[in-house]
């Protein structure tokens, strides 16, 4: 681009910007002032909605756009509200080139009112000067004068509100936190100062959530007239009303303008073709300008059901491999643990503790469960299994492991040190417990049970810790019903 030979003289810049209308006039007057000086990558970026927006450059082909705080040398100037001097661009670590062939830029904050807003930024292919760098802060103040004198940055349009919060919507994962998110995007989009997103439940629509002065109303509203307004958008994006036209409407819309309502839009929810919900906005003053906000709203409203969709199906996929991974390690019909995890606590147990420090293992082998389950069924046996691990369940202590490794018999492994006399506390209260009598529908059942109790030994595997404790089950059983026996070896 040619440029003439007053807009290299730094005295003639401040006239110029004097002449300058707008904000986006006088950064452009600022980089051409830069490119004529020399510099060969000038660029003013102007932070909108807490990124920073490209505002005027030269230079460039492509620029980067929407870099938020700490990003970058431009980002971190901005954060900081320092100079960001870089004589040599290795110098900072998270330096992002646009040019290859840059090697030093200078990066000045630039402020209104007492707040950083923007940055003024040069690279060049050669290094800095001193005398250039006082330069380029010379021309940062030129132009900080000039916005203030235009009341400082615009402020973020509809678009770069719209582009803002469909980012944010993005970054959410809780539904409630994207509904509520999603309300007060619409309230700024629209203008309106009220608001409720209403999803589907059946054939009813319910309030996710309600905001803005006339947030009661909006969540008080009767079956018959959400439903109605629902109709409005069942085949259209949205339907909106501003309140300046005479005319009537179906009875939902004569409710609203009788409770106050002057301007009103109802914008559907809808992902992968499915009707969701709908965003009722209101507000008791006219808006009509509420027709230029429409195209946003329909958009904010199917980002909004995108991610909610999106959330819906992750939590879904989360919960699948939480049961996956619940089956691989727990026993379905009783919830307690299989052999596999019990084997692999037990090892575990066995090389973290020192030598006489290992778990203690109690084997429980149920006496009268085969007798109920062919009297009564297996549907009975299923139900006596599942009541019969709660109780040994809540026997154990806190820190203790249950698991089912055979039909009817079950493993209590005591972790951490533990002495013989507590274990064989654990086995009292287990066989106490179990000795109480089970309640299922019309049937009465009454079982027993025989335990055997082995403390770790030294270089003792998990298999032969457990089979040890299994023998003196058999022992105790030699003894009668209802009993434990600790083992002998």
């Amino acid at each position: 681009m040619t440029r003439s030979s007053t807009e290299a003289e730094p005295a003639a810049l401040s006239e110029q910007l004097d002449q300058a209308k707008t904000v986006e006039a006088a950064a452009d007057l600022v980089v051409g002032h830069c490119a004529a000086l020399g510099f060969p990558l000038p660029s003013i970026y102007l932070e909108r909605g807490g990124r920073l927006r490209c505002t005027a450059y030269r230079g460039y082909w492509q620029v980067y756009d929407g870099l938020p705080a700490g990003a970058g040398v431009l980002g971190t100037t901005l954060q900081t509200g320092e100079m960001s001097l870089l004589r040599h661009i290795g110098e900072h670590p998270d330096y992002i080139r646009a040019v290859p062939q840059v090697v030093a830029e200078v990066c000045l904050p630039l402020r209104h009112a007492g707040r950083v807003c923007g940055v003024l930024n040069v690279e060049t292919f050669d290094p800095l000067t001193d005398e250039q760098v006082r330069a380029i802060r010379t021309i940062a103040d030129a132009f900080e004068c000039r916005l203030g004198a235009l009341g400082g940055p615009p402020a973020e349009d509809s678009a770069e509100l719209l582009a803002r919060y469909g980012y944010e919507l993005a970054c959410l994962d809780d539904a409630g936190d994207i509904v509520d998110h999603t309300l007060s995007a619409a309230v700024r989009l629209s203008g309106m100062n009220s608001a409720g997103l209403f999803v589907f439940k059946g054939e009813d629509l319910v309030p996710a959530s309600v905001c803005g002065t006339m947030a009661e109303l909006v969540g008080e509203l009767p079956q018959d007239t959400l439903r109605q307004l629902a109709d409005y958008v069942s085949r259209a994006t949205s339907s909106y009303a501003s309140g300046d036209e005479p005319g009537d409407g179906f009875e939902a819309t004569r409710l609203l303008r009788r409770s106050g309502v002057e301007s009103l839009a109802v914008i559907a929810l809808v992902a992968k073709g499915r009707r969701q919900g709908v965003i009722v906005l209101v507000d008791e003053r006219p808006q009509p300008g509420i027709a230029l906000a429409i195209p946003l709203l329909e958009l904010l409203a199917s980002i909004s059901a995108a991610v909610v969709e999106a959330v819906g199906l992750s939590a879904a996929l989360q919960e699948s491999q939480r049961q996956l991974a619940f089956q691989a390690t727990h026993d379905l019909l009783t919830g307690v643990a299989n052999r596999g995890r019990l084997l692999d606590e037990v090892s575990t147990q066995l090389s973290a503790l020192a030598p006489g420090e290992g778990p203690v293992v109690l084997f429980v082998d149920l006496d009268g469960f085969k007798e109920v389950n062919d009297a009564y069924g297996h549907r009975t046996g299923d139900q006596l299994l599942a009541a019969a691990a709660e109780r040994i369940a809540g026997s154990a202590r806190s820190s203790d492991l249950v698991a089912r490794i055979g039909g009817d018999e079950f493993v209590v492994m005591c972790r951490r040190a533990v002495t013989v006399d507590e274990a064989t506390a654990v086995a009292q209260r287990v066989l106490d417990r179990l000795a109480n009598p089970f309640h299922f529908e019309h049937v009465n059942a009454t079982i027993t049970a025989c335990i055997g109790i082995a403390a770790a030994a030294p270089e003792q595997s998990a298999e032969e810790l457990i089979a040890a404790a299994d023998r003196a089950m058999y022992e105790a059983k030699a003894r009668g019903r209802g009993c434990w026996q600790i083992a002998s070896d």
